[in-house]
């Protein structure tokens, strides 16, 4: 695959954010958008995206111990 394929993926991956969707969607989306943009799997990396596109009221009350 061209470099910009990849690179198109990976910016809309660190664009997502929850919005309207539910947790749940929000989370498949993420996974979705790390699996188009091949990026490997970092559990702190993904967790720190996941969180930082979460709905700041949702995102205060998980607990990440």
């Amino acid at each position: 695959m061209p470099n910009h394929y990849y690179r198109g993926f990976y910016m809309k991956l660190q664009g997502l954010n929850q919005g309207f969707r539910s947790v749940d969607g929000y989370f498949k989306e993420i996974e979705i958008a790390i699996i188009r943009a091949n990026v490997i799997k970092d559990k702190e990396a993904t967790m720190a995206r996941f969180l930082n596109g979460l709905d700041m009221d949702i995102a205060n009350v998980v607990d990440v111990d």
